[in-house]
């Protein structure tokens, strides 16, 4: 007989997984994984597992002054931050709680005019659009989680929060700092 895990087993489980394929990064900003920019992280290999990263790091590189690298890596990990934020909301059943967060901490309305506009100076238009991307896609989230406050449609919670997951590894895939 097989039966059904938890939601929130299920939940533990996307994270863990994407949390694994997302590369560590070095004191200096740098990926400490070489990373292929080419590989579609959207379709699994036959074995489902994904591939190993090849021995040189072919990623672009974006050039920001000192200051501005320190910024935008200090918003990176506070968006991988909030992620963990709204995975703990999810596991505890409390999606207005995630909505709330990716609202807030996600979306374009939680960051300053100001900010935008200083670290878009320095990025290609291709990192811009992934990134405005992942913004909607929080903010697509953040409906769709506070709709499963009445629904309890974990599933398609889950499925929002890995599109917001999604930009992120793709940016991460193609770019790095210098």
């Amino acid at each position: 007989m097989v039966t059904a895990r938890p939601a929130h087993a299920l939940l533990r489980t996307a994270v863990v997984l994407a949390v694994l394929a997302t590369p560590p990064v070095s004191a200096d900003g740098t990926s400490a994984v070489p990373m292929d920019h080419h590989h579609d992280m959207t379709a699994p290999a036959a074995s489902g597992h994904t591939p190993p990263a090849p021995a040189v790091d072919t990623r672009l590189v974006v050039d920001f002054p000192p200051e501005f690298k320190r910024q935008e890596l200090e918003n990176m990990r506070s968006h991988l931050e909030s992620l963990q934020l709204i995975t703990h909301h999810l596991a505890e059943g409390d999606y207005q709680g995630a909505a709330d967060v990716a609202s807030e901490r996600l979306t374009r309305g939680g960051m300053s005019a100001h900010d935008r506009h200083q670290a878009a100076r320095y990025m290609p238009k291709k990192m811009l659009a992934m990134g405005a991307a992942m913004h909607r896609a929080a903010g697509h989230f953040s409906k769709v989680a506070q709709d499963a406050a009445v629904t309890g449609d974990m599933a398609a919670t889950l499925k929002a929060l890995a599109a917001v997951e999604d930009g992120c590894v793709a940016c991460h895939r193609t770019y790095r700092m210098k």
